[in-house]
C-alpha cells in the first residue's frame, strides 16, 4: 500500500476541501488517504506518462468528486474500489487510455452522468437504478474510438441502459422506470412528439437537438456559438439524416408530467408548440428549460395547459376590474366625498391594502410632477377621507399604449 508521502495533497484555500493532485508513488494497489475530497485531473498518470503500474485504486468514502480525466492512462488499471458517501460527481473520459479495464460498475452514489468515454477494451458497464440525468443523452457511453456524429443512432447508451430492466425504451424515449424520469428522446426525426403516460419528470437534456455532437474545448471556446450550433446540426443533417432530417416542433405532455427540468429543450430551435394535458399550476419549469428555442422565445406561456384559456380570461377580468376601480375611486375624490380607505375597501370587496395600490396607480397614471403618493392624495382628518391637492387628468388609456 502507499503511503502519504506518495501523494501531492493541497487544501482548496477557499473551502475546507483536500485534493489528490497527483501520486508519484510505485505501488500496484493505491489507496487514497482518507480526508480526500476531490481527485484532480491526471492525479494518477498522462498520455506523455502511463502509469503501468497501478491494477487497483481504493478510494475513502470522503471523496466527493472525480474531476474529467481523474484515472487517464493507468494502462494496467483493472478495478476501482468507490467511495460509499451521499453523492459522487464524476467528470467525464475519467478512464480514457485504460486499457486493462474489461469492467466498471457506475457507483450507486453517481446519479448523474455528463458522458463516460469507455477504453476499446471494455466489455462490462454495470448501471445501477438511479441514474436522473444523462448530459450527453444517447451518446452518453461511446467507445474511445467512436464517431460521436455517427453514434447517434447506433447507441452504446441504449445498449448498456436497457440491461438493467429499470430503463426501458417506452415509444421512443429511454425512461427510469423507478424514478419515472423520461432521460432522452432516442427516435429523433419526428415534428410532433407525445410523451409517453406515467412519466412525471423530463430530464436535462432530454431532447437537446445538438447533444448527439461531442465538442472540443476549443470549439466551445469559439466565438459565434449560435453560429458554430447551426453549422453542428447541418453538419449532422448530413452525416446523419441526409436531406430528409427534420428537428421537433409540436410537443404533447400528458398530464402526469410534474417537473421539466433545465435545459430539457436545448437547441430545439424549431420547437413552436408545447400543450400540456394537465392544469397550470400541475407543472414546474423554468425559462431555462428552452434555451435556445428560437420559436418559442417570444411566446408567453411557452406552454399551453388544459386551463391557460381560462386563466388568461381571469387574468385579463382582474386588470379590467382593477382599472373600473381606480376610475370609481377617482371619481369618488374628484366629487369631495372624502372615501377613506376602509369605505372604499367595504364598498369594493377588496383589502385596505389594495386600495393603497389603486391610489399608487392614481398618481402613476396622473403625470403630476408629485414624487409621492401623499403629495397628491391626501388625508383629511376632519373629513375622515382623502382629496387631491391639485387638478390633474387621469390618463389611463394613453399610460398603457406608451409602456
Amino acid at each position: 500500500m502507499a503511503d502519504n508521502t506518495d501523494f501531492i495533497i493541497k487544501q482548496n484555500p477557499y473551502k475546507d476541501r483536500l485534493l489528490l493532485c497527483a501520486y508519484l508513488g510505485k505501488e500496484s494497489v493505491v489507496k487514497v488517504p482518507d480526508g480526500v475530497t476531490k481527485i484532480c485531473s491526471f492525479a494518477f498518470a498522462d498520455q506523455d506518462k502511463p502509469n503501468e503500474t497501478i491494477t487497483q485504486i481504493i478510494l475513502p468514502d470522503s471523496v466527493e468528486e472525480l474531476e474529467k480525466n481523474a484515472f487517464v492512462y493507468c494502462t494496467a488499471l483493472k478495478e476501482i474500489r468507490w467511495p460509499e458517501n451521499g453523492e459522487l460527481s464524476m467528470g467525464g473520459d475519467i478512464f480514457k487510455g485504460c486499457t486493462s479495464l474489461e469492467k466498471i460498475s457506475i457507483p450507486k452514489n453517481v446519479r448523474e452522468l455528463g458522458s463516460f468515454k469507455m477504453p476499446e477494451n471494455l466489455k462490462t458497464v454495470e448501471v445501477h437504478d438511479d441514474l436522473i440525468l444523462l448530459g450527453q443523452g444517447y451518446s452518453c457511453f461511446t467507445y474511445e474510438s467512436d464517431d460521436a456524429i455517427k453514434t447517434c443512432y447506433d447507441s452504446q447508451t441504449i445498449r448498456i441502459l436497457t440491461q438493467n430492466p429499470t430503463y426501458q425504451l417506452i415509444d421512443g424515449f429511454m425512461v427510469n422506470t423507478k424514478h419515472k424520469t423520461a432521460l432522452f428522446y432516442a427516435a429523433r426525426n419526428q415534428k410532433c412528439v407525445r410523451i409517453p403516460n406515467g412519466i412525471e419528470i423530463i430530464a436535462t437534456c432530454c431532447f437537446d437537438e445538438a447533444g448527439y455532437l461531442s465538442l472540443s474545448k476549443e470549439e466551445i471556446e469559439m466565438t459565434d456559438f449560435k453560429k458554430f450550433d447551426s453549422e453542428l446540426r447541418d453538419m449532422a443533417e448530413r452525416e446523419i439524416c441526409g436531406a430528409n432530417c427534420v428537428h421537433l416542433e409540436k410537443l404533447i405532455i400528458p398530464k402526469s408530467v410534474k417537473e421539466i427540468k433545465s435545459f430539457a429543450f436545448w437547441n430545439c430551435s424549431d420547437l413552436a408548440s408545447i400543450i400540456y394535458e394537465g392544469k397550470t399550476a400541475d407543472l414546474k419549469y423554468d425559462d431555462d428549460s428552452f434555451n435556445f428555442c428560437d420559436e418559442l422565445e417570444n411566446q408567453d406561456p411557452k406552454i399551453i395547459c388544459s386551463d391557460t384559456e381560462k386563466i388568461q380570461k381571469a387574468k385579463c377580468k382582474k386588470i379590467s376590474d382593477e382599472l373600473s376601480r381606480i376610475l370609481l375611486i377617482d371619481q369618488k375624490i374628484r366629487s369631495g366625498c372624502y372615501p377613506s380607505a376602509e369605505k372604499l375597501a367595504a364598498e369594493f370587496g377588496v383589502g385596505i391594502a389594495t386600495i393603497h395600490r389603486d391610489l399608487d396607480k392614481i398618481l402613476f397614471f396622473s403625470h403630476t410632477d408629485c414624487p409621492t403618493r401623499k403629495e397628491l392624495i391626501k388625508f383629511d382628518h376632519h373629513e375622515k377621507g382623502y382629496y387631491y391637492t391639485k387638478a390633474f387628468k387621469l390618463d389611463i388609456e394613453a399610460t398603457l399604449l406608451n409602456l
